[in-house]
């Protein structure tokens, strides 16, 4: 839960927000502190452990020649 808080009031300085705006950013600390793997979880990400998707990767968005040529196919 600490986490949680300190990642809300993180963004909430950051994005130069509210406190009371911190509905707009509770979904985005959620949605990133689920993709870590746990330990406590067998080695899987919460949100695989709960939904079945694949965790994301940071890297995932970035575009690469290789990336873009792959989706052409």
């Amino acid at each position: 839960m600490r986490e949680v808080l300190r990642s809300v009031r993180a963004l909430l300085s950051e994005w130069r927000l509210a406190e009371t705006d911190w509905p707009n950013v509770i979904n985005i600390v959620q949605l990133v502190l689920n993709q870590p793997v746990s330990d406590s979880l067998g080695g899987v990400a919460p949100i695989t452990a709960m939904t079945g998707l694949p965790a994301m990767n940071p890297l995932d968005p970035v575009v690469t020649p290789e990336g873009i040529e792959a989706a052409r196919r």
